[in-house]
């Protein structure tokens, strides 16, 4: 199993052969330190890999466990919108989502958060759960916004 540490270690942005045509760009930024992904059942299987200029993720890459590269690519949210996505977004869910789904489900209370995926990897943000009593309910945020998740498909990653 590999660590957060030894994970940084592999993942070098100016390393020619990981970054090249549009991905050029991201020779020029910081890697920040990996973010573990746990699964739906809390267990670390991969590392995501947050690459920063100027407190912007401009790009990423995700490892598994074993030290294989899963993705990789860049971060663009919107088109219209300024490169890349706040780099506090993968310390803690955007304040303004949970304030969203707050409203959207009174009454209801935060139980957990993790930084996760949706059945799959490529498909990252933060898993939260919330609750009123016997009900819950599992939310999916997003750096474009938020979802209720679909319940598991048996045999995907995730599930």
């Amino acid at each position: 199993m590999m660590n957060g540490r030894e994970c940084k270690q592999l993942i070098d942005p100016k390393k020619a052969e990981l970054f090249t045509g549009s991905l050029g760009k991201l020779k020029e930024t910081q890697r920040a330190e990996p973010v573990a992904m746990v699964s739906a059942e809390g267990e670390v299987t991969h590392w995501f890999v947050p690459f920063i200029q100027e407190e912007r993720a401009l790009g990423f890459a995700i490892v598994s466990q074993a030290g294989k590269f899963v993705s990789y690519g860049l971060l663009s949210p919107r088109p219209s919108s300024k490169p890349g996505i706040d780099r506090h977004f993968f310390t803690e869910p955007p304040a303004g989502i949970l304030e969203e789904i707050k409203e959207r489900f009174p009454g209801m209370h935060l139980v957990s958060q993790a930084f996760s995926y949706d059945q799959s990897p490529q498909r990252w943000g933060w898993r939260v759960t919330i609750e009123q009593g016997k009900q819950a309910m599992v939310l999916f945020a997003t750096p474009g916004g938020w979802y209720q998740t679909a319940a598991p498909k048996p045999g995907w990653e995730g599930a």
